[in-house]
């Protein structure tokens, strides 16, 4: 049977652990941690970094990648932010995953500097300013039946008059408001 180890729920530890044999993890781990053997984490364990092991079994909350040469679990009570990466995984109803999930052969952990490379990068647009207000419309312009001079139609053979001539307002102009008779 391969060794395991306990990080208990009262220890915290920051920085990277690293080692042979199977981890228990109840407590806190500020860093990542890379063990031969299998990795379980406890319903209450936090764990910022990325986790990688044979076997891992997800009960509480990650903050970073999770890859395993066999097989990751993800239990309903955990929350993962971040990528998984195996050739078995599974997530339980319930648990809560942010991230791509990769099945298949898991590749060897690269160095993080080149996975942070290889990652799409985000661009921030400008923000977007308001377009300057319009120019009012000029006002529309109405006119009663009588204005207008009715369509004569051209006999064979000869021109039509021309269209009659009506100027439009100013641009600025103003018209006469027209009071309601009451």
């Amino acid at each position: 049977m391969a060794e395991l180890s306990v990080i208990s729920a009262t220890t915290v530890i920051r920085g990277s652990v690293r080692g042979h044999g199977s981890l228990r993890i109840e407590g806190k781990v500020k860093g990542d941690v890379e063990v031969s053997g299998d990795v379980v984490l406890g319903p209450e364990a936090e764990v910022a970094g990325n986790v990688t092991g044979a076997s891992l079994s997800i009960g509480g909350a990650v903050q970073g990648d999770l890859t395993g040469s066999d097989a990751v679990l993800v239990e309903g009570t955990a929350r993962v932010v971040g990528d998984l990466r195996a050739p078995r995984i599974g997530i339980a109803e319930g648990a809560q995953v942010k991230g791509n999930v990769q099945t298949g052969d898991a590749p060897a952990a690269a160095p993080i500097a080149a996975r942070a490379a290889a990652r799409p990068q985000v661009r921030v647009a400008a923000p977007v300013r308001p377009a300057a207000k319009p120019a009012p419309a000029p006002p529309a312009v109405t006119r009663k039946a009588a204005d207008v001079a009715p369509a004569v139609e051209p006999k064979k053979g000869k021109k039509a008059p021309p269209p009659p001539v009506v100027s439009a307002p100013k641009p600025g102009a103003k018209g006469r408001k027209k009071r309601a008779k009451r």
